[in-house]
C-alpha cells in the first residue's frame, strides 16, 4: 500500500537524502491503559513496507499519521476515519521522529494507544535500535521553504527555513510569575527528553478528570501547584517544558515525512500544532476560527 502523499507546497520542499528509509525487522505488542480514558488498552508496531509511511489500522480502517485525518482534540492528538477514532497517537509519533522510524504499521485495540507513565518510554522501549532495520528506499524529507505563524491569545508557533532541525518552547505557569524554557536540536539527546512526562495545573485536575480526560496517568503525571512549582519530584529540570516539545515533535509528524526547520512555541499546544502543520501542507481550513491569527513572511 502507498503511503499517504503530502504534496509540494510553497511552505515546503521536497529533497531526497542518502540515509535509507527504516522500519521494525519484527513485530512488538504493548498493553496498557489509554492516557485519557484510562481503559485496557493494546496495540501492535509491525514492520512496513518502503514509502508507505506510518499507518493506524483500527476496526477494518487504515488511517495514515496525516493531518487530513487529524480528529477535533484538546488535550492530545487523535485520527479518525469513517467515524472510528484513535486516540492519542503523539507520543508514537514522536518516539518515531526520535528514532527515525520512517514506515510502520500500527494494529490498534480499543481506540486508544497505551499511555505508560505520561512519557515517550514505553515507545522508545518498543522501537530500539536493535529492532529496527533499514529497507531499500532511500528517506524522503521536507524542508520549510518559508516563515509561517499561527497564534492566538498569547499563544503561538512559529516554523522558519533552516538547515536542520530545531525546537524551541516557553512555558508560562501564569498567573503564577514563572517561565520556563526549553530548546533542542537535531544532535541533542532526544531519547533523554523522552523521559518528560506529561502535566496538568492543580486548578485544573478537576475539569480534566470529570471531563474524560487523564484517566489512564492519574499516578504518573506531573501536577504543578498555583505557584507554578511541581508538587512531586521531577526527572529533569524543565520536565513540563521539555514534555511539550516532544508533543510538538510527534505532531509535526503529521506533514507525513520528517520536517527540517527551527519550531519556536509560546505557550502552544495541541490545537495549534494541528494549525501549523495544516497551514504548512497548504490547508485552507487553518484559519477558519474566530479570533485565530496567521501569517507568513
Amino acid at each position: 500500500m502507498a503511503g499517504f502523499e503530502t504534496n509540494p507546497t510553497a511552505n515546503l520542499r521536497e529533497v531526497i537524502t542518502p540515509y535509507r528509509q527504516r522500519t521494525l525487522t519484527r513485530t512488538i505488542h504493548m498493553e496498557g491503559k489509554g492516557l485519557h480514558g484510562g481503559d485496557p488498552v493494546g496495540v501492535s508496531l509491525g514492520p512496513a513496507q518502503a514509502g508507505t509511511g506510518i499507518t493506524f489500522f483500527y476496526d477494518g480502517l487504515s488511517v495514515p499519521a496525516h493531518a487530513a485525518f487529524l480528529a477535533p482534540a484538546l488535550r492530545s492528538t487523535s485520527l479518525q476515519r469513517d467515524g472510528k477514532t484513535i486516540e492519542t497517537v503523539e507520543h508514537l509519533l514522536s518516539a518515531c521522529w526520535i528514532r527515525k522510524v520512517d514506515n510502520l504499521v500500527v494494529q490498534v485495540e480499543g481506540g486508544e494507544l497505551p499511555a505508560g507513565d505520561g512519557s515517550l518510554g514505553v515507545w522508545l522501549h518498543a522501537l530500539s535500535d536493535e529492532r529496527i532495520g533499514e529497507l531499500h528506499a532511500f528517506r524522503k524529507v521536507v524542508f520549510v521553504a518559508r516563515s509561517l505563524w499561527v497564534g492566538e491569545g498569547g499563544r503561538y508557533v512559529f516554523a522558519f527555513p533552516a538547515p536542520s532541525f530545531s525546537v524551541h518552547y516557553l512555558l508560562d505557569f501564569f498567573p503564577a510569575p514563572r517561565v520556563e524554557y526549553f530548546g533542542m536540536d537535531e544532535s541533542d539527546d532526544y531519547a533523554e527528553l523522552g523521559r518528560a512526562r506529561t502535566f496538568a495545573f492543580q486548578r485544573e485536575i478537576e475539569g480534566i478528570l470529570s471531563g474524560g480526560f487523564g484517566q489512564g496517568v492519574r499516578e504518573s503525571a506531573i501536577i504543578f501547584g498555583e505557584d507554578g512549582r511541581a508538587l512531586s519530584h521531577l526527572r529533569m529540570e524543565g520536565e513540563g517544558c521539555a514534555h511539550k516539545i516532544l508533543d510538538l515533535v510527534g505532531d509535526l509528524m503529521l506533514v507525513g515525512k520528517r520536517l527540517v526547520g527551527q519550531f519556536v512555541a509560546i505557550r502552544s499546544g495541541h490545537e495549534l500544532n494541528h494549525l501549523l502543520v495544516k497551514k504548512l501542507i497548504g490547508y485552507d481550513d487553518y484559519n477558519q476560527s474566530e479570533g485565530r491569527i496567521t501569517g507568513e513572511y
